[in-house]
């Protein structure tokens, strides 16, 4: 990436063209085909994978291979002035299995040549390849809690991920904090 081009859209790193890359790989592996959904998780997320399975159960019926093509936006806040939209912040990138398959049939070329990524992070490359393809977005704000949209204590077991935790040990306590939070509402019952 360029963080001088016009319209750069991040101050943090132009990872755009290496995770293309990462997807090429992933999408040659083949091993998604076989989920409903595909999550991105970046390592100083903590995440909770049967979390995130209950929070997509109303939009694709396990097992089905024709489900619809979905991305999951996992904020809503209004930056610079724009209205609220859904978006996709990169720390937890969800997709379902069909919106994979669309980028992998065509969008991957569609996206890289018609849309101007250079100056932008991985996630809103992304974010604007679904718009681009019609991919539908489903609203997940509720899924995720971190600061730079909005934040939630790790106590919330609501949330599929907490974002973001720098070092091993505010890591750990954060995941140990939701696992007995979700321990104590289980024997709460």
């Amino acid at each position: 990436g360029n963080l001088s081009k016009a319209g750069t859209t991040t101050n943090s790193w132009l990872n755009t063209l290496t995770f293309m890359k990462a997807w090429e790989l992933v999408l040659e592996d083949g091993r998604w085909w076989s989920h409903e959904w595909v999550a991105k998780v970046d390592p100083d997320a903590v995440f909770f994978p049967h979390r995130l399975k209950v929070g997509l159960y109303k939009y694709y019926t396990a097992g089905d291979p024709n489900g619809p093509a979905l991305w999951v936006g996992n904020c809503d806040r209004s930056f610079q002035g724009n209205p609220k939209h859904l978006k996709i912040f990169g720390a937890l990138e969800v997709f379902s299995r069909n919106a994979l398959g669309m980028y992998n049939a065509n969008g991957k070329h569609q996206c890289k040549e018609e849309l101007d990524w250079e100056g932008w992070g991985e996630d809103y490359y992304m974010q604007r390849c679904m718009q681009l393809m019609n991919v539908q977005a489903v609203d997940g704000v509720s899924f995720f809690g971190d600061a730079r949209c909005y934040y939630a204590p790790c106590t919330d077991t609501t949330k599929v991920a907490f974002h973001d935790f720098k070092d091993v040990g505010s890591y750990f306590a954060c995941m140990d904090t939701s696992r007995n939070a979700e321990a104590a509402k289980v024997f709460m019952k």
